[in-house]
């Protein structure tokens, strides 16, 4: 995968709507990924087809985010199971030192122990949580 990363300056009218977009990608990923989370094979497409349907509060989003919001939940899922796999094998050989099934934390496990003893502010909080915008090829 290759990154690009451009100087940009905009609007403010048209920060807010890349903002917009940027959570309403974000909504997606997380619904794609808490549906699939359960899964223990890596999903396939037409499951995600499925979910799109399903997805309420994600408003007229376009399908080319709403295809890499997919990409990038499939792309969580692959790398929890392979945490989840590594879990459960070290449980397995060590019966009497087992560890949790790992929780996912969207936004950071340092951002979320800090927002729960209040030292950071909820607007804080669900600004640093979200991803970039996801636009894959």
């Amino acid at each position: 995968m290759l990154t690009i990363k451009l100087p940009y300056e905009t609007s403010n009218s048209n920060k807010d709507y890349i903002f917009w977009i940027q959570r309403q990608q974000n909504c997606a990923i997380k619904y794609l990924f808490n549906r699939v989370q359960e899964e223990t094979r890596p999903t396939v497409s037409s499951q995600f087809t499925e979910y799109f349907h399903s997805l309420n509060n994600v408003e007229s989003l376009d399908s080319w985010f709403m295809d890499s919001a997919a990409r990038k939940a499939k792309e969580n899922q692959k790398s929890y199971l392979t945490v989840l796999k590594k879990v459960k094998e070290y449980n397995y050989k060590n019966p009497g030192k087992k560890k949790s099934i790992p929780k996912v934390i969207f936004g950071g496990k340092d951002n979320f122990e800090k927002r729960s003893k209040k030292k950071m502010k909820k607007i804080e909080w669900n600004i640093k949580k979200l991803s970039p915008i996801i636009s894959v090829v």
